[in-house]
């Protein structure tokens, strides 16, 4: 007997995942391209932290706050 599981699909708009990801990377190109004037040292600090922060948030929002799929990953299943 096979057994289906219904998970409500959305938007890849509305993923807080894309939106984490997002703000890393217009953080690490703020960071890295000179838009602040700041030194190596502090910029390799900010990066460091830009990666872990972020680290973090997708695997609490990966595995605590995802409850739903988006229409690209359904269609994989």
């Amino acid at each position: 007997m096979e057994t289906t599981a219904e998970v409500p699909v959305k938007s890849a708009w509305l993923s807080k995942i894309n939106w984490g990801e997002a703000l890393k990377l217009a953080a690490m190109l703020g960071t890295t391209t000179g838009l602040f004037s700041i030194d190596v040292e502090l910029q390799n600090h900010i990066l460091m932290t830009i990666i872990g922060v972020g680290a973090i948030y997708t695997w609490v929002v990966k595995t605590f706050l995802k409850p739903s799929v988006t229409p690209t990953s359904a269609a994989k299943l």
